[in-house]
């Protein structure tokens, strides 16, 4: 019996601790059901007026890098490729010129990391990595 008031005590105890944040998660619950509260438009067609997508498809074809692209107009690299293929417009591949391509094979001999070779060239370091692949299966001669 006396275990059984204990409990019961210690029950009380913490129904009456958890009542005022049952009350938190109620009313927010009511604020974020409300409509006055702004909802972030995703849809690109919505952000970037027609005229600002055209800006988009010109300066791409322009030879200007898409994470560039994107950063001009506070969109994603991947917003900007979306609008791209929207468009039927070929996306780049671009990959390392024949000097960076030199330079990533003497940095990879002298024992540097990926991610330091990279930052050397100032490329990606999924560029810097694809051809370092590429070039481990060409065999040498």
């Amino acid at each position: 019996m006396e275990a059984i008031q204990q409990l019961s005590r210690t029950a009380y105890h913490y129904r009456q601790l958890m009542s005022p944040l049952n009350q938190k998660a109620k009313n927010y619950k009511k604020r974020s059901d409300s409509s006055h509260h702004a909802k972030r438009v995703h849809k690109i067609k919505y952000r970037l007026t027609e005229a600002q997508i055209q800006d988009v498809l010109r300066r791409y074809e322009a030879g200007e890098a898409s994470a560039k692209v994107g950063k001009a107009f506070g969109i994603s690299k991947t917003t900007v490729i979306s609008i791209l293929n929207e468009h039927g417009i070929a996306i780049r591949k671009l990959g390392l010129t024949d000097r960076q391509k030199r330079q990533a094979s003497r940095l990879r001999q002298s024992g540097l990391a990926l991610n330091e070779i990279a930052r050397q060239l100032g490329v990606s370091y999924g560029a810097a990595q694809r051809f370092l692949a590429l070039k481990s299966s060409i065999p040498e001669y």
